[in-house]
């Protein structure tokens, strides 16, 4: 694959400017892309009979009704601090608290005993964090292999560019 030099391979290293440069320009195109979906979006609300809804509710026969003028918001307030009451509620009873309680170590005899397989195997599960086992045709562990990921290097550009392409703003240290 060739390298490509403008492609931004850690965000983490751009200077900070830089960063919160482009997020506004990123967010600059969601603004206008998601302006370009308000005809579909009334379109969907129309469809579902959202002004039907309202002149049904609230202008029927050219009227406001108060009464449902009133409820229907106060409904909503108290349905939003039920649910904040509620959320601020479990949050004091469970902060702090464990869900689960502690579990006991598992000695390697019993680990040993219960794989049925010699206590190197079963003291080099405890050490691996990802192990992969191999197995005889009875299923009983035989050997123990360090399954972690092997990290892969990236690979390095032969060659360095002919031009090198200047950035777009200028560089301020963060």
């Amino acid at each position: 694959m060739k390298h490509e030099g403008f492609l931004i391979q850690n965000a983490g290293l751009q200077p900070r400017l830089y960063r919160t440069a482009w997020g506004m320009v990123t967010l600059g195109f969601w603004v206008a892309y998601l302006y370009l979906w308000l005809p579909a979006a009334t379109l969907a609300m129309w469809a579902a009979g959202v002004r039907l809804a309202v002149m049904e509710l609230y202008l029927h026969q050219h009227k406001i009704d108060v009464f449902l003028l009133s409820v229907l918001p106060l409904l909503a307030v108290m349905t939003g601090v039920l649910l904040i009451g509620w959320a601020e509620i479990n949050r004091v009873w469970f902060v702090g608290k464990e869900r689960r309680g502690q579990v006991p170590n598992v000695s390697i005899d019993r680990v040993a005993a219960a794989l049925q397989t010699p206590q190197p195997i079963a003291h080099a599960l405890q050490e691996l964090k990802i192990a992969v086992l191999q197995m005889d045709t009875d299923a009983i562990p035989y050997m123990v292999v360090d399954g972690a990921p092997q990290l892969i290097p990236a690979a390095q550009p032969t060659t360095m560019p002919d031009v090198v392409l200047a950035p777009l703003l200028p560089a301020v240290e963060a």
